[in-house]
């Protein structure tokens, strides 16, 4: 029980640092802040802050993670229901997601932002998608037989999610749940439409 404790709170102050390393690029500029020069601004050592992000792209990416569970720990989260599809069952899945989003969009958008702007956070953001997709891909292949599904599932999975992340950027009203649901949707009957 220790190091649960422990690692809940080492997550805890990561996504505090992180946060906090997000309000002071926001306030001085991407291209204006070293990673020394935030570790400083957010009032903590170059040590501390390196003991927990790689780099300061690392420590933004972070500050735009919205559940301290990956997606893959909330995939294994639902119970999947008898009958249910991989597809119905990652769409619940990513429900604390939609929640946790909707909870504070102003903050998340501005985050976003930020990150869709810079060119290096945008490449650290696809890189720790990949990741994510890959272990997703694992976990689905765990309950599904074909390891090549569970990567298509995945994948596609990942498609939704960004496709809801730019609708929910795009229109300031939106609710991002709502745009989930869409992107799923869309999805789901994409692959049926007969070319014109």
């Amino acid at each position: 029980m220790g190091q649960n404790v422990r690692a809940r709170s080492r997550e805890i102050l990561r996504a505090e640092l992180a946060a906090a390393a997000m309000d002071y690029v926001a306030e001085v500029g991407f291209d204006h802040a070293t990673a020394e020069q935030i570790a400083q601004g957010i009032g903590v050592s170059r040590a501390t802050f390196f003991r927990y992000f790689g780099s300061k792209e690392d420590a933004l990416v972070s500050a735009a993670r919205v559940v301290p569970m990956s997606v893959t720990d909330c995939f294994r989260a639902v119970d999947a229901e008898a009958g249910s599809t991989a597809w119905s069952t990652l769409r619940r899945a990513f429900a604390p997601l939609a929640e946790a989003v909707d909870a504070n969009p102003a903050v998340l958008r501005r985050r976003r932002h930020l990150i869709a702007e810079a060119a290096p956070l945008r490449a650290r953001l696809v890189s720790m998608n990949v990741k994510e997709w890959t272990e997703l891909a694992d976990a689905l292949g765990e309950r599904i037989s074909d390891p090549f599904a569970a990567r298509a599932v995945a994948a596609a999975a990942g498609a939704a999610l960004e496709l809801a992340w730019h609708a929910w950027l795009r229109d300031e009203s939106a609710e991002f749940a709502h745009e989930l649901d869409r992107a799923f949707e869309a999805m789901s009957t994409a692959f049926s439409i007969t070319l014109g």
